[in-house]
Formats: structure tokens, C-alpha cells, sequence
């Protein structure tokens, strides 16, 4: 058991010593980088979800014109 607890400590170790040593100033301006690119991309994916929008309202608009004129053109039996 007690070499199941070293071999666990220096697992332990070696995880916190590959952490990347930042600075509090460090991580908030990195925090702030995430945020503006968060904005970005969460900004186009607006649009391309507003495009997608407009796009099936054109094409629901087209199969509605669609199944009417095949209606239309049926003739009662």
C-alpha cells in the first residue's frame, strides 16, 4: 500500500509541475482574450443561424408552392 501511495505522489507531482506557471495579471488577460474571441465567434454563428433561418423559410416557402400546383394540377376523379 505505501508503494501504491508513492507511486501516487509522484503522479501527483509530475501533473502539477507540467500546470503552466501564470500570474494572476496573466490569467485575467488571458481570461479577457477568451471572452473577446468568445464574442466573435459566438457573433457569427448568429448570423450563420440567421442565414439558415431565412434559407428554410425560403425553402418551405418553395415546397408549399410546390405541393400546391401538384394539388392543382390533379383532377378529380
Amino acid at each position: 500500500m505505501s508503494h501504491a501511495l508513492v507511486l501516487a505522489a509522484k503522479k501527483f507531482d509530475a501533473l502539477v509541475s507540467a500546470l503552466p506557471l501564470s500570474s494572476e495579471e496573466d490569467q485575467l488577460k488571458r481570461i479577457k482574450e477568451l471572452q473577446a474571441e468568445n464574442e466573435i465567434v459566438g457573433s457569427e454563428l448568429q448570423k450563420q443561424l440567421e442565414a439558415a433561418e431565412l434559407e428554410l423559410k425560403q425553402v418551405e416557402a418553395l415546397f408549399n408552392e410546390a405541393t400546391d400546383h401538384c394539388i392543382n394540377l390533379k383532377k378529380p376523379d
